[in-house]
C-alpha cells in the first residue's frame, strides 16, 4: 500500500523470534471460522485460501529478492503472475510503462515497469476489473507478504476458480507494478483506457494488505458509489463470514468508504465505482483518544511496510489469521465477481434506458404525450436502487435530466403566458369599475402570486405594470 505514515503514532510491537519456527501448511489443516458459538463454520483450508498462500508464500520468499519498483524482481514477480494466468488459459499480457522517479536513491531518474494483464472474456459488452499490485517495500526487513503479495495470491486464487465459469461480464486481472512508489501503475493503466472503456467498466475492485489486520473490511471509493461494497458485504452475511466497512469514526472519511491511497484511487477519479479489499483496524485510537484512518492494522503494532510484514511474524503471532482472511476474501471475491450487476439489475436499467429512447430531450414543442413519457422514465429510475442506478449509462440519466428541464421550462413558459391571458382581459384605463372588472383583476392578481419567481420572471413587464395599475385604480 502506498501510504504516507505522517503524523502517525507508531505501537510499540515485541517482536517475537521466529527462528527454528516451522511454517504451517495450510493445504492440510482445518480453519474454524466463528462469529459466535452458534455460528461455527469449518472450512477446508485447500477449497478456498490454500492456492493464494502458496503464491504469497513464493512471492514473498521464493523469487530470491525483493520485490521493489523497478527492480529485476519486481519484472521476475510480473513474470511469474503472468505463467500463472497463462497457464488457466487466459489472454496475458505484460504493459510496460515508465515513470520519473520521485524518491529515493534514483530520484529524478527513469524508471522502467509493467502491468499484468488478463481477459477472461464475458457476454456483456461490459467489463469488471478485478486488481491488485505486486512489488513492495523492504522497509525494517518486510517481505511483502501482506503489502501486497496477499491481494495478488487471493487475485490469483480467484482467477483459477473462475477459469470455467461463464461470466456476463468480461473481467480484467491486473497486476500493478510500483504502486509503492505513487501508484504508477495503476496510473498508468488508467491513462491507456478509452473513454468508451471508461463508460463500459461497470466496476474495479482492488485487493491490498487483505492478511494480517484486526478485521477484514471492504470499502466503497470517494466518488459516492458504493453499490460494489454494498454487494460484497450481502454476499458476506449470506455466506456467514466476518467482513465487515468502516463506520466513519475518523473525521475525514464516511462510513463505508476510504481514502485514494491505493490503487482503486485513479479509477475512483475517473468515476468508476470501486471496491477496496483490505484487513486492519479502523478503532485504534492515539493518546488524545482520536481514531486513526487504518494504517496501522493490529493493535499490536504495524504490520505493513515494517519488518513484521513476513509470513512467520504473522502466524506466530496471530495463529490461524492468515487462512480466516484468505478464505473470507477468496470465498467473497469469487460469488461477487460471478454475480455483480446480476441479470435483475441490468434488467431494470435496460427498462429504463427504453424509456429514455421513446422520447426526444431536442423536441421544441412539448406535447402532453412527451411529458407522460419523461414522468414514466423518472418514476422508473427513481424506483431503482442505488445499485442499479449505477447500471443506467450516464448519458441516458442526463438525457432525462434534459427532459425534464424542458419541460419545466415549457410549463414555466405556459404558466406566465395564462397570466399574460388575465391581464389582457381587462382594461386598466376603464373609466367606470365594475364588480366584473374587480373580479378579473383579483383573478389575475392570485395567479401571478402563485408563479414561482422563475415564472414570474416571464411574464411581460408590460402586463405587470398594467396589473399593478389595475389595482391601484380599484384602490382609489
Amino acid at each position: 500500500m502506498y501510504k504516507s505514515n505522517t503524523n502517525k503514532k507508531w505501537y510499540p510491537v515485541l517482536i517475537a523470534s521466529v527462528m527454528g519456527l516451522s511454517l504451517f501448511t495450510p493445504t492440510s489443516q482445518e480453519v474454524v471460522l466463528a462469529e459466535s458459538a452458534e455460528n461455527a463454520v469449518v472450512i477446508n483450508s485447500s477449497e478456498y485460501g490454500g492456492l493464494a498462500y502458496e503464491h504469497i508464500n513464493h512471492l514473498s520468499k521464493g523469487l530470491g529478492g525483493a520485490r521493489v519498483a523497478g527492480s529485476e524482481f519486481e519484472k521476475e514477480a510480473a513474470n511469474y503472475i503472468k505463467g500463472e494466468f497463462e497457464s488457466n488459459k487466459y489472454e496475458t499480457a505484460l504493459e510496460n510503462f515508465s515513470f520519473i522517479s520521485k524518491r529515493g536513491s534514483n530520484k529524478g531518474e527513469t524508471v522502467n515497469s509493467q502491468n499484468v494483464v488478463a481477459i477472461k472474456r464475458g457476454k456483456s459488452g461490459k467489463q469488471v476489473i478485478l486488481g491488485a499490485h505486486y512489488d513492495q517495500v523492504t522497509s525494517g526487513g518486510s517481505e511483502g507478504a501482506s503489502d501486497n503479495a496477499s491481494g495478488v495470491g487471493a487475485m490469483l486464487e480467484v482467477a483459477e476458480k473462475l477459469k470455467n465459469v461463464k461470466t456476463d461480464h468480461t473481467i480484467i486481472f491486473v497486476g500493478f507494478g510500483s504502486e509503492e512508489v505513487g501508484l504508477e501503475g495503476s496510473n498508468a493503466y488508467v491513462e491507456t483506457m478509452s473513454e468508451d472503456e471508461i463508460e463500459n467498466t461497470i466496476a474495479m475492485i482492488n485487493l491490498d494488505t487483505i492478511l494480517a489486520g484486526d478485521y477484514a473490511y471492504v470499502y466503497g471509493g470517494s466518488n459516492g458509489q458504493g453499490w460494489v461494497r454494498d454487494q460484497a458485504l450481502n454476499i458476506s452475511e449470506e455466506l456467514g463470514l466476518d467482513l465487515i466497512t468502516q463506520t466513519g469514526l475518523h473525521p475525514d472519511h464516511k462510513w463505508g468508504e476510504t481514502g485514494d491511497w491505493s490503487d482503486h484511487a485513479p479509477f475512483n477519479e475517473k468515476n468508476i465505482p470501486v471496491a477496496y479489499f483490505e484487513s486492519t483496524n479502523w478503532l485504534i485510537q492515539d493518546e488524545a483518544g482520536n481514531y486513526l484512518d487504518g494504517y496501522i492494522e493490529t493493535e499490536e503494532g504495524p504490520i505493513m511496510h515494517s519488518g513484521n510484514d513476513t509470513l512467520e511474524y504473522i502466524e506466530l503471532n496471530y495463529p490461524g489469521r492468515i487462512m480466516e482472511r484468505l478464505n473470507t476474501n477468496v470465498r467473497v471475491l469469487e460469488k461477487l465477481m460471478i454475480e455483480i450487476a446480476t441479470d435483475e439489475y441490468k434488467a431494470a436499467a435496460v427498462e429504463v434506458e427504453q424509456l429514455i429512447s421513446k422520447f426526444k430531450s431536442s423536441e421544441t414543442n412539448i406535447s402532453n404525450g412527451y411529458i407522460s413519457k419523461v414522468r414514466k422514465a423518472r418514476e422508473a429510475y427513481d424506483a431503482l436502487t442505488d445499485a442499479q442506478k449505477e447500471f443506467v449509462t450516464t448519458s441516458n440519466v442526463e438525457k432525462l435530466n434534459t427532459a425534464e428541464e424542458n419541460i419545466k421550462n415549457e410549463e414555466d413558459k405556459e404558466a406566465a403566458v395564462e397570466v399574460d391571458k388575465l391581464v389582457i382581459r381587462f382594461k386598466s384605463s376603464e373609466k367606470n369599475i365594475s364588480k366584473q372588472y374587480i373580479s378579473k383583476v383579483k383573478e389575475a392578481r392570485e395567479a401571478f402570486d402563485a408563479l414561482t419567481d422563475e415564472q414570474k420572471e416571464l411574464v411581460a413587464a408590460s402586463n405587470v405594470q398594467k396589473l399593478n395599475a389595475a389595482e391601484e385604480m380599484i384602490n382609489e
